[in-house]
């Protein structure tokens, strides 16, 4: 049975959850030890080339070429302890900063929790179809090659139980790349409508629906969320509801940047 997962794309291109590029900054930590390493096996090659060419006649001389070493010893470790020390500096500054935007996202996520308020078979019924934008969506059995089917009207209600309002966007129904439109300003402990137009088989137990909703937050940190509606019966009221954590996708423009 193939998946009917909801693959959710902005302007055409996949969105995917972001992962730390731990490995390149260890690379690059390994690739300027390396470096400095070689610089340090070149300069004492160099002088003790240059030692060996020196004839040590006396005790002058001998001290000379001992604080010769000494010397540039020292330089060679200021230069490896100083590398080491700002790249954990830089490495700090990194740290408490991705820790204060975490925080801050945080404090001000939406979180969009699905509910169903009703359904009907019928589109001509206001109560459930009135008022509220209508999304057509094909169920996972219908997806998959089932040729019965049924077209049910389910009025869905997003309930922001998170720390902010959430700007939505565009729902993803697997319609089209972009998205549908959604555009509307849900306060927290408030709630946004809509209809879903759902082509379900005949036997609904095992169906399921995916989609997504995409909105932004008062910091203008772009989140994703995924849901999927699932009938564990015949019975069209007998849903299993799923809700996704928000998916931090970008900030979309800079608080105080032009």
């Amino acid at each position: 049975m193939k998946n009917n997962k909801i693959y959710i794309q902005r302007f055409g291109i996949p969105i995917e959850r972001k992962s730390k590029h731990w490995c390149r900054t260890i690379l690059l930590i390994i690739f300027l030890l390396g470096l400095l390493c070689a610089l340090t096996i070149g300069v004492q090659n160099f002088i003790q080339r240059s030692i060996e060419k020196l004839a040590v006649t006396n005790d002058l001389n001998a001290t000379w070429i001992g604080s010769l070493a000494s010397y540039w010893g020292g330089i060679i470790g200021g230069i490896i302890s100083g590398a080491l020390t700002v790249v954990g500096v830089v490495w700090t500054i990194k740290y408490y900063r991705d820790s204060d935007a975490i925080k801050s996202r945080i404090e001000h996520m939406p979180f969009l929790m699905v509910e169903v308020n009703d359904y009907t078979d019928k589109k001509t019924d206001d109560s459930i179809t009135g008022g509220v934008k209508i999304y057509e969506i094909n169920s996972k059995a219908i997806n998959n090659g089932t040729l019965e089917e049924k077209i049910l009207y389910y009025r869905i209600r997003l309930r922001n139980i998170g720390q902010g309002f959430a700007n939505t966007l565009v729902i993803y129904t697997g319609k089209n790349f972009g998205g549908i439109a959604y555009n509307e300003l849900i306060q927290v402990n408030d709630s946004g409508e809509f209809c879903f137009e759902i082509h379900a088989s005949k036997n609904m137990s095992g169906d399921e629906i995916n989609f997504g909703v995409c909105y932004i937050d008062c910091m203008t940190n772009e989140y994703t969320q995924s849901y999927k509606i699932q009938w564990k019966s015949q019975k069209v009221n007998d849903i299993k509801l799923e809700n996704g954590y928000p998916n931090f996708i970008c900030q979309t423009h800079a608080i105080g940047k032009s």
